[in-house]
């Protein structure tokens, strides 16, 4: 009993000293900023300017956003008022939208949903005219949810990005069919998956980008089938149609959609028992990776990272394979520094995503399959945490 009172007296003073430390950050004075770029602040807060107060702010981030997203997002925590136009309204939605950009792709899922959820709300209030909240908040917020595993979210949100689309933008719809194809596979609703992949594919010219991206959806829905000539054939037409996108500097979605087909390769490759292959194509996917996101798309690297450990362990490698579900937790967990083999994240530092899961999971096998009993257990119970 003694024991417990003290527990709780320390969770007391620590909460205490998190709210306190909270509050302290709210009166935090802005970071400091070069002189040229205060002034200009400076210069449109005099004028009442927040059109072009936030305009000034996008710009700076933008330079280099991974460092200074959180000055965008004390920044419009301090704005001195509200939006009252249509211009300021489409900037501010323009700096929710690029907050839950830049917070996914440094890794931050979570803030991520939060600011493009909040941008969603802001628009769907009072719809601003030019902007584009389909290709800008629809889509990425319903990936997110997919990320997550909140497929029922995604498939809601997607929904209603292919009705929008439909309406007003009939390019996009190859695109979210896609999207809602992805999100029907993670259902386990294949046919439904493949009805959305049909759709998107006759709503496209043949050779496009976007046709190629589709053609690996639907390989993947074939592959899950067990149809894996069909799987075979879509997935080599997506590589062949994609591969030349690569160079081309006005297709801004061939490297993430080409990644895409050499994973499904290596899916395929890996169910027909060709392990050697199926490494060789994941590693072409993650060269993509490094090649095109330097310090971005963590999640689809550790996707990948976890696919080879996946096959190595098959192969009868679980040492090796080890390494490839560290790297991917590394990736996915910045606190995450192992020294050794038996090092384990701390479940404060876990939250819920599947590729998260994946990884532990995959950890947990190779400890147990090299006879560490004792942390392949606490590895395993780590997924109860993720869950």
């Amino acid at each position: 009993m003694q024991k417990s009172w003290k527990q709780l007296f320390f969770v007391i003073i620590s909460l205490t000293i998190v709210f306190t430390l909270s509050g302290q950050l709210d009166k935090k004075d802005p970071p400091p900023l070069p002189p040229l770029f205060s002034a200009q602040l400076d210069q449109h807060r005099k004028a009442d300017d927040l059109a072009e107060w936030l305009s000034v702010y996008l710009h700076y981030v933008n330079d280099d956003p991974v460092k200074r997203i959180s000055i965008l997002e004390y920044a419009m925590a301090h704005a001195w008022r509200k939006c009252k136009t249509d211009e300021e309204r489409l900037e501010w939605f323009s700096c929710l939208a690029t907050q839950g950009y830049y917070l996914l792709y440094s890794g931050n899922i979570l803030r991520s949903i939060d600011a493009y959820e909040e941008a969603y709300s802001y628009y769907f209030e009072k719809p601003i005219p030019e902007a584009n909240v389909l290709e800008y908040v629809l889509k990425p917020l319903g990936n997110n949810y997919t990320r997550l595993g909140d497929y029922d979210r995604a498939f809601l949100v997607q929904e209603k990005s292919l009705a929008l689309a439909e309406k007003e933008d009939p390019e996009q719809i190859a695109s979210i069919c896609h999207n809602l194809a992805t999100t029907a596979i993670w259902k386990e609703d294949l046919p439904l998956a493949k009805q959305f992949c049909e759709k998107g594919l006759n709503s496209v010219t043949k050779g496009y980008s976007v046709y190629g991206l589709l053609r690996s959806t639907i390989a993947e829905v074939f592959l899950r089938m067990g149809m894996v000539d069909s799987a075979e054939k879509n997935i080599n037409d997506a590589i062949r149609i994609l591969s030349p996108r690569l160079s081309d500097r006005t297709e801004k979605n061939a490297a993430y959609w080409l990644r895409g087909a050499w994973q499904g390769l290596g899916d395929i490759e890996k169910m027909k028992g060709n392990f050697h292959a199926a490494l060789e194509a994941y590693q072409k996917a993650i060269q993509i990776i490094d090649q095109n996101y330097k310090g971005e798309r963590k999640r689809e690297k550790a996707q990948l990272l976890v696919s080879c450990g996946h096959v190595l362990l098959q192969m009868q490698q679980p040492q090796i394979a080890m390494g490839k579900y560290d790297e991917a937790l590394k990736l996915m967990l910045a606190a995450f520094q192992p020294k050794s083999a038996d090092d384990l994240p701390t479940a404060n530092d876990l939250y819920g995503e599947n590729t998260l899961l994946d990884a532990l999971h995959g950890k947990a096998d190779c400890l147990n399959a090299t006879a560490k009993k004792e942390s392949a257990l606490q590895c395993y119970m780590l997924l109860y945490v993720v869950e």
